[in-house]
């Protein structure tokens, strides 16, 4: 455990649907005293609209640029690669959730059961609903499961690019990793 360099300023937090990313970019947030932010609530709007790539970059740039001149840094939850450059490359940390599906895809279902059933907003209005639980094109159950190589593969392909070079990399791939991880980064 470093106990003696700075503690993260910026942190991209990446990993397939289920593996806790929302979860641990909260937690490091609260406990570092930095920005969350959520890749998801910036680029789904109302009624699930998206916006085009050059409005998203535009959003996360100001998001970003808030995030470090209100609270001195950020902790980033989200996968988008139009925005790779943006928030991994910026990262001095970046925490990947390499988790199974083992582990992921029972949190996934159990989330979308219970989001559909308690109607829960997740962002902009947006709710998940019982018709696409298993829609072959909407279904967040459905999209975890066929996420989870192309992620990892990916990812894989990003640690060997100089889009990672500045950031420490911590590659968890079991809950009680990335409990370790999280504990490791507070105390840096």
């Amino acid at each position: 455990m470093n106990t003696t360099g700075p503690a993260p300023r910026r942190i991209a937090v990446i990993g397939p649907p289920g593996s806790g990313k929302s979860t641990t970019a909260t937690a490091l947030a609260d406990r570092l005293g930095l920005a969350h932010l959520e890749l998801d609530e910036l680029f789904h709007g109302p009624d699930w609209a998206e916006p085009t790539t050059q409005e998203f970059r535009q959003t996360v740039m100001e998001a970003l640029g808030s995030a470090e001149a209100d609270r001195g840094g950020w902790a980033v939850a989200g996968n988008y690669v139009m925005v790779a450059d943006l928030v991994q490359g910026r990262a001095d940390t970046i925490v990947w959730l390499d988790l199974a599906r083992r582990h992921t895809m029972p949190r996934v279902v159990k989330r979308t059961l219970r989001r559909a059933a308690f109607r829960e907003e997740l962002w902009n209005g947006n709710r998940e609903r019982w018709r696409d639980a298993l829609h072959p094109h909407r279904s967040m159950i459905v999209e975890a499961w066929k996420a989870q190589p192309k992620h990892r593969a990916r990812y894989d392909d990003l640690s060997e690019t100089p889009l990672w070079a500045n950031a420490t990399v911590h590659r968890v791939s079991t809950p009680a990793d990335v409990d370790a991880v999280t504990e490791q980064l507070v105390s840096s």
